[in-house]
């Protein structure tokens, strides 16, 4: 699967919570349950941890890495900017469009000390006094070791993230190329809110967030 969100911020007041599909979201995580069942990994374990700026260097790569996909999608150069040296030596030097950022990355567990793929977020609120909503930047795995459970790993860790900070939902951007992402997160219960021009919103309420209350 091709797991790439686009780095375009829409403000948290666009966003107008569902109420609706209900029924539409549960028959779509049935269904994915079902693909998943039958083609879950049987050796590939992942670990994922909170990215520090020791990590910045591993990150940069990264990055770099996603600006290819991104490319590769769009055939266009990227609207993520660079950035490179002694200014790059954090993470939020890396993300300038992120303000307060925080980073996930996942790693194969016998090898913690790299990082096959990451996801970058940010809380933001509409009102004072409103719970936040978990405005996910990136996701991304590195393209020869997709399709093997660490895509769906980074967003149940987003998904964790999101409860422990009280969020009402999690929302990201992504590609209209990105057809296999869109049905990806769509089989998760997430939806296609919105769209402008290239680019489609996605909005997730983890089904987790609601069973274990």
């Amino acid at each position: 699967l091709s797991f790439l969100l686009s780095t375009l911020l829409v403000g948290a007041e666009a966003f107008q919570h569902p109420t609706t599909g209900t029924h539409q979201r549960q028959r779509r995580r049935r269904q994915y349950s079902s693909a998943m069942h039958t083609a879950t990994p049987t050796v590939t374990l992942w670990e994922t941890r909170t990215a520090s700026n020791d990590d910045t260097i591993l990150v940069r790569d990264l990055l770099d890495q996603m600006r290819s996909f991104q490319q590769s999608l769009s055939g266009e150069e990227t609207m993520l900017k660079a950035s490179s040296g002694a200014s790059s030596n954090t993470l939020q030097s890396l993300f300038p469009q992120l303000p307060n950022c925080h980073v996930i990355l996942i790693s194969k567990k016998e090898n913690e000390n790299t990082a096959i793929g990451f996801s970058s977020y940010n809380l933001r609120y509409a009102n004072f006094g409103d719970a936040p909503l978990l405005h996910v930047e990136h996701v991304f795995v590195r393209s020869d070791l997709r399709s093997q459970g660490a895509g769906m790993q980074l967003l149940h860790q987003l998904a964790n993230c999101g409860k422990l900070y009280k969020c009402s939902h999690l929302e990201w951007n992504v590609s209209e190329r990105n057809t296999r992402g869109i049905q990806f997160y769509q089989g998760l219960g997430a939806i296609l809110n919105s769209s402008s021009k290239s680019m489609s919103i996605m909005t997730w309420v983890p089904e987790q967030w609601t069973t274990s209350k």
